[in-house]
């Protein structure tokens, strides 16, 4: 990790799944505003705490540390096979735990707190992560997660995205 000069500022900033991951969300995005270029933008993604995406996430947790998920990796390679000569791509689910779970409410705090206006939203998707990547499979599933997404309360979805301006602007 190297330090940026403190003078340097930027047009924008991308934190796509970062601030549940902080200790102080507030401090973080002061932070993250206090380096934008005049006109700057800060372009966010953060999990909805309590949708169904972070319940199944939380569920791998607890599959992970009961030992039935390292479990279930062991049964699938027994029933699938591996063939000799073919790679194997390793299991990427991991458990990377979030710090802070935000409600839409909450995290509509923070940002002001922080000093940051919402300029553009956007949901995610309906369901994502953990089991849904299985089951949402192919074009017409993915296109039917992002509309439906699209039509739900922002409480019902699995993530927002987010530009955002420092307040009083855009």
């Amino acid at each position: 990790h190297s330090e940026l000069p403190e003078r340097e500022r930027f047009d924008l900033v991308v934190a796509s799944e970062v601030v549940e991951h902080v200790e102080s969300p507030v401090a973080f995005l002061r932070g993250l505003r206090e380096r934008l270029a005049p006109d700057g933008r800060i372009f966010l993604t953060v999990p909805n705490g309590y949708g169904a995406s972070e319940i199944a996430s939380s569920l791998e947790s607890v599959a992970a540390l009961t030992g039935v998920l390292a479990l279930a990796r062991t049964a699938k390679r027994a029933l699938v096979g591996r063939s000799s000569g073919t790679p194997t791509t390793p299991d990427t689910l991991a458990v990377s735990p979030h710090v802070s779970f935000f409600t839409w409410s909450e995290l509509a705090r923070i940002l002001s707190a922080a000093g940051l206006a919402v300029e553009r939203y956007r949901a995610r998707t309906v369901f994502c992560g953990f089991g849904f990547d299985l089951l949402l499979r192919g074009p017409r599933a993915v296109a039917w997660n992002v509309r439906t997404a699209d039509r739900l309360p922002r409480a019902a979805v699995s993530g927002w995205m987010l530009v955002l301006a420092p307040a009083g602007e855009g």
